[in-house]
């Protein structure tokens, strides 16, 4: 247990800042923390306030822990020395790390993270990784949100049985609106409806198969207009101790980090026609998070209609010129992975028809 919550009151010189390291805060678990959710329901905002108010340590999303978890077997045995280099090696070349320093001012090392592994698994390594940037903070405990990962729950908990996950759901046609505008994001109402249905169906499923202390759902419109309870619940939920001044010193500040007006958008911003056909594949959903439906029967979407708005969406996608720019420098990183990892097998090869 780490307690790095002392008698004196709680001083912050910069409530604003993003960092708060002055603030104390005793945490009496260091299991990891995923954030879930739909891309743009306030996965990022979540993760600001966890950090900022609650002490667990986030970046931004890292995207690469399923990617070499599924090649894990190209590594070969981590106890050997070279192989546990080439991993860290490899996963240092992340996007992530760069991100990391332009806007926090880390700097990874990676012979810190091959002489920080406790256990030489892949878990272990991303221990390493996590921790080195978690220590650079003055935290004990770090987290993740990479919203790629709800597609992929049982592999996350294969890796970390003991994490804890909290799922924050947003209004689906908020989502929607706010997809629209990106590169990657949904094209059209029925795309996103869809889209959003998935990934909130596959969270459902999983949740079911948690015991409760491991999961918690909060919805982005109570966060923004109820966040110190929502903070509390989360503080409850991860098990930080708190004498009341820590929810004192939230309810004083956190209104100051959020926008309480960011809520229901859709209802002027969307069309009838938009709301109705969001409805007609999302009614269900919606209702199950007490979301306002304006439609009391609504059709089934058509095969012919599926297509359509299937077609729809991906040639409006590969219009986005931006779309463009993040995929052609996700296949170099992908790419200069899978050379680098053919080079092991030819020198293995090599060395096993030519031994010295």
């Amino acid at each position: 247990m780490h307690d790095i919550h002392t008698k004196d009151p709680i001083v912050v010189s910069d409530p604003t800042q993003e960092i708060l390291h002055d603030l104390p805060v005793k945490h009496s678990r260091e299991n990891p923390v995923f954030i879930l959710g739909h891309a743009r329901s306030g996965t990022s905002i979540l993760v600001k306030m966890v950090r900022k108010y609650l002490k667990v340590n986030f970046g931004t999303e890292s995207q690469f822990i399923i990617r070499y978890y599924r090649r894990l077997s190209q590594y070969g045995d981590l106890n050997d020395d070279k192989n546990l280099r080439s991993l860290i090696n490899d996963i240092s070349r992340e996007r992530c790390f760069k991100r990391w320093k332009k806007r926090f001012g880390f700097d990874l090392d990676p012979e810190q993270v091959f002489d920080n592994v406790r256990e030489r698994t892949y878990r272990g390594v991303l221990d390493s990784f996590f921790g080195q940037f978690c220590d650079y903070h003055q935290m004990v405990r770090w987290g993740d949100k990479t919203p790629e990962y709800s597609l992929h729950l049982g592999e996350m908990m294969e890796l970390f049985p003991d994490a804890q996950f909290i799922h924050i759901v947003r209004d689906g046609r908020d989502v929607a609106l706010s997809n629209f505008r990106t590169q990657f994001g949904a094209k059209n109402t029925f795309t996103a409806a869809t889209e959003w249905v998935d990934k909130v169906g596959k969270i459902q499923a999983f949740v079911r198969t948690l015991p409760a202390e491991r999961f918690i759902e909060i919805r982005y419109e109570d966060l923004m207009q109820f966040p110190e309870d929502t903070m509390n619940s989360l503080k409850n939920f991860l098990q930080i101790d708190d004498d009341g001044r820590l929810r004192e010193f939230i309810a004083s500040n956190i209104h100051r980090d959020l926008k309480s007006s960011n809520i229901l958008k859709w209802k002027s911003a969307m069309s009838r026609r938009q709301i109705k056909m969001y409805e007609r594949v999302a009614s269900g959903y919606l209702k199950d998070y007490n979301y306002e439906t304006r439609f009391m029967n609504t059709n089934a979407v058509t095969a012919p209609e599926k297509l359509f708005w299937a077609v729809h969406n991906k040639v409006n996608k590969v219009l986005n010129v931006r779309y463009w720019h993040d995929n052609v420098y996700k296949f170099r990183l992908r790419l200069g992975t899978t050379m680098r990892q053919w080079q092991r097998k030819l020198r293995l090869a090599a060395s096993t028809i030519f031994p010295a």
